[in-house]
């Protein structure tokens, strides 16, 4: 299975302690065990850096550099073109960012992971799983 990870895992992964990090911690290290492909917007790197660092962590350059490796695809001309064309079909809920993302999971043939409980109810152009459910679904396989 291909995925798209938002960063909202990254930062429950890394970041200040919340009520989702133990679930995400687990979920990487399965993510790891299984080498699943893993892409990763540009944008969700940049949006992780900023906030781990709002959250004063201290090792901004070891986690850009684990995130190269990774494949990142950028927010280029072709990916703002689907955009367009997406908002041009339907009304769109989400936040530019989150739509972004979502549209990279989508253009990437990949399932998003995501604790972004408005991502969650009102993503619906590509297939989208908390890192709970996808733990689930790998277990039960």
């Amino acid at each position: 299975m291909k995925l798209v990870i938002d960063s909202s895992v990254f930062i429950s992964h890394m970041g200040t302690n919340d009520e989702f990090t133990p679930t995400s911690q687990l979920f990487f290290k399965i993510l790891f065990e299984n080498k699943e492909k893993v892409v990763i917007p540009t944008l969700v790197i940049a949006e992780t850096l900023t906030v781990l660092k709002q959250q004063q962590h201290l090792n901004l350059q070891i986690i850009f550099k684990n995130f190269q490796d990774f494949d990142a695809i950028p927010l280029d001309m072709g990916l703002l073109e689907k955009l367009r064309g997406i908002l041009l079909k339907s009304t769109v809920t989400l936040k530019a960012s989150d739509l972004v993302i979502a549209l990279t999971a989508k253009v990437a043939d990949a399932v998003l992971i995501s604790w972004d409980k408005r991502m969650l109810t009102e993503t619906s152009i590509c297939p989208i799983l908390t890192p709970k459910q996808y733990i689930v679904k790998v277990k039960s396989n």
